[in-house]
């Protein structure tokens, strides 16, 4: 397969052959006139009906309804958070979501909604591998189509999708990912210097919504620098290595604005154990890949490295050799950042975009093998025969693949047909905040959890929010309302929470003899038996069955 890319990046395309190369031997006939390419509006007509196609699956495929309906959860609760502090406050509290992200959240007019921005970038993502597919694949339109089509039905079916829309920006990652390969090959397949720039401006402006930004950039510009290298084309060599060190300080100069400053000791401590170390890394690598089976659709590694490697050799015999290059270099980069521990590796969230990638190649691999099979049956079927008999295979595969995983689709969190869960289908503090502010009397003491003073804050009437810097992963926690009638419990540990009962309890009885203790809590399973063992001394009622309802500790 190396021989294969070393060939792809140093060939040469026929618009770059000399005048020379063009001229037919002497004494030979001149050649046939090449057949007319396919008319703009042809292929204009092409895409327009595969959008139509890509936004009605992603509609299809992804339950909307639930993605707005379902309450945040804890680690979609502080991004939320960020929509209600000024401006000025965002490169102190942005943590591990770039600032980017968090002030395109500011466009979206419900705060309920704001999944509506992963939901973008998800679709984004989608269409970024149907532009790969069409412009990578080297065919008519029909076949580039076909091949746009099945890599972005590869995204769009991939179950890992069903899982990771939460509200971080995992989707952005995947679609800057995905846009990184499309421009590489847009750049290859008709290389000028504007494409060029617009390839290295892409790189600052995405690191703003996306921190892997960092390692697709670098292995784009690797792949771009290694195929000009090998067709010694010099002078595209040098504006490449130029315009890719323009790039990559740019980067670095917004690695250190915003993203620096806020990486805390608690953060790289928290992805200590995504950091292998060298002699760890096979067994690891294998371990890691057999974990994230069911979430790329697979259950063996050897499937899931299977189909990699022969998209890779469908962009090897396309002639994209320098696109090639740089879907080998991503994960090498990101493998060189989990062993120096810059960056974690292979954890299903912050490595979506890996698995993304992994799907785009296996949509190539599908649509170059349907192609070629096509080609090979007896006969010799005239060319809409072929095409058909290539999208009849290739509708195959995917409708196959759709069959099996049909019970991930669609996925509201909660199915045992399914092997995970969705963190947000868990927790519901959003109800038992809005009971808490329906039913709360004049009097009544509200102890509110450490993680569940986020969503309180967050839902509590629109409160707007102040915050404090702290050692936890954020770098910051949010202050609570001024309220002698709220109590916070400051951490986990089980007198703590012990304490904050017995001070609201407390504070009840001082009130009067109709006050109540209303106890708040989201994320509390690890401390369980510290919250049975502090609430046991009092009568305690539920406000409602379901998840995460408010205790009740009446006239105490």
């Amino acid at each position: 397969m190396v021989d294969q890319i070393a060939e792809a990046s140093s060939a040469r395309t026929p618009e770059e052959r000399t005048p020379e190369q063009h001229a037919p031997a002497a004494g030979t006939a001149e050649p046939a006139a090449p057949a007319p390419a396919p008319s703009a509006l042809r292929r204009r007509i092409a895409d327009a009906a595969a959008l139509v196609v890509l936004v009605a699956g992603f509609l299809a495929v992804n339950d909307m309804r639930a993605w707005i309906s379902t309450p945040y959860w804890l680690d979609e609760m502080w991004v939320a958070l960020s929509t209600r502090v000024p401006l000025t406050d965002l490169p102190h509290i942005t943590g591990s979501t770039p600032i980017g992200w968090t002030l395109l959240l500011r466009l979206v007019p419900d705060p309920d909604a704001l999944r509506l921005l992963p939901a973008a970038f998800g679709l984004l993502s989608v269409l970024a591998a149907y532009a790969f597919g069409r412009i990578a694949f080297r065919g008519g339109t029909a076949q580039s189509t076909l091949a746009g089509l099945a890599c972005s039905g590869a995204v769009l079916l991939l179950p890992a999708g069903q899982v990771h829309h939460d509200l971080k920006q995992y989707t952005a990652d995947a679609a800057v990912a995905v846009a990184f390969l499309a421009l590489v090959a847009w750049l290859e397949a008709g290389w000028s210097r504007r494409r060029l720039v617009v390839v290295a401006a892409a790189g600052p402006v995405a690191f703003l919504v996306s921190q892997v930004t960092v390692i697709v950039a670098v292995a784009s510009f690797g792949g771009l620098v290694i195929g000009t290298a090998a067709r010694r084309q010099w002078r595209r060599l040098a504006e490449t290595a130029v315009l890719g060190a323009a790039s990559g300080l740019l980067l670095a100069v917004i690695y250190g604005a915003f993203v620096a400053p806020v990486r805390t000791p608690a953060l790289r401590d928290w992805w200590s154990g995504f950091y292998p170390s060298v002699p760890q890394l096979p067994g690891y690598l294998h371990h890691r890949l057999q974990q994230l089976g069911p979430q790329l659709g697979f259950g063996h590694v050897a499937v899931v490295l299977l189909l990699a490697a022969a998209g890779v050799a469908v962009l090897a015999a396309q002639r994209r050799g320098m696109t090639a290059l740089a879907v080998l270099l991503t994960p090498a980069i990101a493998v060189i950042l989990g062993v120096t521990r810059t960056y974690p590796l292979l954890d299903q969230r912050t490595s979506y975009f890996l698995m993304v990638q992994w799907a785009v190649l296996a949509g190539i691999a599908v649509a170059g093998v349907a192609v070629g099979v096509a080609r090979l049956v007896p006969g010799g079927p005239a060319a809409r025969g072929r095409l058909a008999i290539a999208c009849v295979l290739t509708l195959a595969v995917l409708g196959s693949f759709a069959a099996t995983h049909r019970f991930w689709y669609r996925f509201d969190g909660l199915d045992p047909r399914v092997p995970m869960t969705n963190q947000p289908a868990r927790y519901d503090v959003r109800t038992a905040v809005r009971w808490v502010d329906q039913h709360r009397h004049p009097g009544d003491v509200l102890v509110i959890n450490d993680r569940a003073v986020f969503g309180y804050i967050f839902y509590h009437s629109g409160a707007s929010m102040r915050w404090v810097p702290a050692t936890n992963t954020l770098g910051w926690v949010p202050v609570a309302p001024v309220d002698p009638d709220i109590v916070v419990v400051p951490g986990r540990a089980a007198s703590q929470i012990q304490d904050a009962v017995g001070r609201a309890v407390a504070r009840a009885r001082a009130n009067g003899s109709g006050a109540r203790v209303l106890v708040l809590r989201t994320a509390w399973s690890a401390e369980k038996d510290s919250w049975q063992a502090a609430l046991a001394p009092y009568p305690v009622t539920y406000s409602y069955s379901g998840l995460e309802p408010v205790a009740i500790i009446a006239q105490p």
